[in-house]
């Protein structure tokens, strides 16, 4: 009993310090990109402040949230319609450029002919493609979902392509002597290598898919009050002024 008691005692400890040791790096993970954050703004207001630059140069933090706040019903109405279609274009992104990669993983005639277009395709400033879609769509959310998938595609297609080919030959060998068919090869060896790239692929995209649904949404309905959100910008239009955070206020975050 004695000696089963002593036994206990160190692994409760170990399972004690490990415990400490998750909660510790849980906690600095979280917080430190806040802390940071915090100290980051806390610097741009204090400059802000101590150089007097004009808000139309530089809008201190708290006139940017002040106008948010007031502003804050045009900006739910403008995020949610927003904010649907760059996940409505992320998704059929990645369904569609997943299965083009898939094919042009398995298909030399089709990597031959069709690889090559697609970086090709890729190379295409977006925003100038972005009044075709308008032309061939309209104005409307057809137009925005389609750049929306047409931004986020070709990543997908990338990383997808380049994770089921970056696959161990070895193991595919070893699949090959077990008389594995493609179908168990693919989910069970194929499909687990490509994740780690897949994800990387579906990072970016949703980077610029983000950004490019508002520079799609601000063509859509210019001329009109609108408020627009991405991840690196917020804006707030309007159509007869252009006072800084008043009317106009862009939010660099």
């Amino acid at each position: 009993m004695t000696q089963d008691l002593l036994i206990a005692e160190p692994e409760a400890a170990h399972r004690s310090r490990a415990r400490r040791a998750a909660v510790g790096r849980l906690t600095r993970r979280t917080m430190l990109p806040v802390l940071t954050a915090v100290a980051l703004l806390a610097v741009w207001e204090v400059s802000v402040n101590v150089a007097g630059l004009r808000p139309v140069v530089l809008p201190a933090p708290s006139a940017i949230l002040q106008t948010m706040w007031v502003q804050r019903e045009l900006l739910i109405a403008n995020a949610i319609p927003t904010t649907l279609e760059t996940i409505g274009g992320f998704v059929l992104s990645v369904v569609l450029g997943g299965l083009l990669g898939i094919l042009l993983t398995y298909s030399t005639v089709a990597r031959d002919s069709l690889y090559p277009n697609v970086i090709l395709f890729q190379l295409l400033p977006k925003v100038a493609v972005a009044p075709l879609f308008m032309l061939w769509l309209g104005i409307g959310w057809e137009s925005r979902l389609a750049i929306s998938l047409f931004i986020a595609f070709f990543p997908i297609v990338i990383s997808t392509v380049s994770g089921l080919n970056a696959t161990d030959p070895a193991i595919l060998r070893l699949c090959d002597s077990l008389t594995a068919t493609r179908a168990q090869v693919f989910f069970k060896v194929r499909l687990p290598y490509s994740l780690p790239f897949l994800f990387n692929g579906m990072k970016i995209s949703m980077t610029l898919d983000r950004p490019n649904s508002v520079v799609d949404r601000r063509c859509s309905r210019w001329g009109s009050p609108f408020m627009e959100i991405s991840s690196g910008m917020v804006t707030c239009c309007s159509t007869c002024s252009a006072e800084i955070p008043g009317h106009c206020v862009m939010i660099c975050t």
